[in-house]
């Protein structure tokens, strides 16, 4: 119940908030932990500590968010100039994280200017720029910083290398990162766009992050076969649609964008259509934090047809009186009996065996009774 608690308190303060670039900071590591096949204990623990760290005040502190804090309050006094290039780039990503988005935009254009080819700078740059409202800076940074992205860890330039070393410690890492920031400039794009048009006021759909490539594209419905939500199902057709990597690529949004109840709604909906009981529990515990009773203040009406449809659910894996008909039962009973032919009951018949032994071994000394009877009358 408490983390419930602090996932409604952060998201009532941001629960629309805009998407924004990549953010890194190579001094913490193990801040960013994923986990597809481990949601509640690995990766929704990440997104409760990450989210506190905007927070003024919150109801239990943890050691992330101390450490942040405190960089945030000491740099606010004074700036050291010697900093070096990676010092500067940690020390924005925390005062991103701690709401001072001009700070760390301040602190990094001049770097920019410097090292217009590091393109971990210009993508929390990027951020900088989306957090003070300036979108189309931040879209015009994430295009320049994109194309500077090497294809392979490998032929990443020293000492960028170097730096991505704590935070990418595998090839796999560092594809994920560079998939990542592609597809938080389509999400720049996306939400920009709907600003032109006068949607900022609220949210009644997923993003359309992920397409079939044609042009127009044709974004993915979370639908079944039958043409409607269903739980555990996502038609052939729009899974087509969807990377592989699809969960870890909003994971890693995530990360950059914690408090994007938006994203989070597309991570339920992700989850949903991986099927399997276990997927259908986390992405109904993903709804019910959006739009339940004490939920994070998304009423979009989509959201409580999907949620109302997996409440609604029950898994023949786990719960039996739902997938059990006892007209069927009966039948298959019956059928199975006609099948296998009568039964033996080992129990019964030992029962009986034993019970007449008993009645053999009593009768035997109620005649040698009545014979010593007669013996000893005659």
């Amino acid at each position: 119940m408490r983390g419930t608690a602090l996932l409604a308190l952060t998201f009532l303060v941001c629960a629309g908030t805009s998407a924004s670039a990549g953010m890194y900071n190579t001094s913490e590591p193990d801040e960013e932990k994923l986990g597809r096949d481990n949601f509640t204990l690995v990766f929704r623990d990440t997104l409760l500590r990450l989210r506190t760290i905007g927070m003024p005040k919150v109801p239990l502190d943890n050691p992330l968010r101390q450490r942040y804090r405190l960089q945030a309050a000491l740099a606010s006094r004074i700036i050291p100039p010697d900093l070096t290039t990676e010092q500067k780039l940690n020390l924005s990503a925390v005062l991103i994280r701690c709401k001072k988005a001009d700070d760390a935009k301040n602190l990094l254009e001049p770097l920019s200017r410097r090292e217009p080819k590091n393109f971990l700078v210009l993508g929390n740059l990027a951020t900088a720029y989306q957090q003070v409202g300036l979108e189309r800076r931040a879209i015009d940074t994430l295009e320049q910083a994109l194309p500077l992205w090497p294809q392979n860890l490998g032929d990443v330039p020293e000492p960028m290398r170097t730096y991505l070393q704590p935070i990418a410690t595998r090839a796999d890492s560092y594809n994920l990162f560079h998939k990542a920031e592609s597809y938080q400039l389509k999400l720049l794009k996306l939400r920009a766009r709907e600003g032109l048009a006068g949607k900022r006021s609220g949210f009644e759909t997923v993003d359309a992050l992920f397409d079939d490539g044609k042009n127009p594209p044709g974004p993915v419905k979370f639908v079944g076969a039958g043409g409607k939500f269903a739980p555990g199902q996502l038609a052939p057709e729009e899974k087509a649609k969807l990377p592989k990597d699809a969960i870890e690529i909003v994971q890693q949004l995530l990360i950059w964008l914690p408090e994007d109840a938006r994203l989070y709604w597309l991570l339920g909906e992700l989850y949903n259509a991986q099927g399997g009981s276990k997927s259908i529990h986390t992405a109904r515990m993903i709804f019910d934090e959006l739009a339940g009773y004490d939920g994070l203040g998304v009423r979009a009406a989509e959201l409580a047809e999907h949620r109302m449809a997996l409440r609604n659910y029950h898994d023949p894996e786990t719960d039996e009186t739902a997938s059990f008909d006892l007209s069927k039962g009966l039948e298959n009973g019956g059928k199975k009996q006609e099948e296998q032919g009568p039964r033996i009951d080992w129990q019964s018949l030992g029962v009986g065996f034993g019970a007449g032994v008993l009645i053999a071994i009593f009768g035997m000394w109620q005649i040698r009774e009545i014979r010593r009877r007669l013996q000893k009358r005659g």
